[in-house]
């Protein structure tokens, strides 16, 4: 099955949702699907200027957060049916939120059977306090996570790796450097 492309509109997420409901299987979707489809909300959000569009933008995303919720909820379902049923999940057709959801539900049942687990480590993200040395628009960080919209002189902490790359463009200067 051909792996899903992020979603635009409220039609191509509302699409997606009933192919998931329709199929008995999980569908591929891309790793950071949630986190794109979050970023592309926020972004159609900032983007109205007159306070009707505005209005009106606000409640489409309020559906598309309702049918997002619901796309992940039935997800989470046909995980579980899985596991139940002893069924093969393919982690790559999986997003980040729900490998890390299945990671979560395994460690508990090993707990339960008295197997011996791997251990759910978290990862330790360094973090960088920046100063925003002009405007920048909101981005996906390399943790998954939607930082911005910045103005100038704004402060923030961000992943270490974006705080390089955010510098070596001019956007921030590093203040204070992640000591984890």
């Amino acid at each position: 099955m051909k792996p899903v492309r992020i979603p635009i509109t409220l039609k191509e997420l509302l699409d997606i949702y009933k192919e998931e409901i329709a199929s008995r299987d999980l569908l591929p979707l891309p790793k950071d699907f949630y986190v794109k489809v979050k970023s592309i909300m926020l972004s159609e959000q900032k983007k109205e200027k007159n306070n009707l569009s505005r209005r009106l933008k606000e409640e489409e995303i309020k559906v598309l957060k309702n049918v997002l919720e619901g796309l992940f909820l039935i997800r989470t379902i046909k995980i579980m049916e899985h596991l139940a049923n002893n069924k093969e999940i393919d982690r790559k057709g999986l997003t980040i939120e729900e490998v890390e959801l299945l990671d979560h539900i395994e460690a508990l049942l090993g707990k339960i059977k008295g197997e011996p687990t791997r251990g759910t480590y978290r990862r330790v993200i360094k973090k960088d306090l920046v100063l925003f040395l002009k405007h920048y628009p909101s981005f996906v960080a390399s943790d998954g996570n939607v930082y911005g919209p910045f103005l100038m002189n704004d402060l923030a902490y961000l992943p270490h790796t974006d705080s390089l790359f955010l510098q070596r463009k001019g956007i921030v200067t590093i203040i204070k450097e992640s000591s984890v």
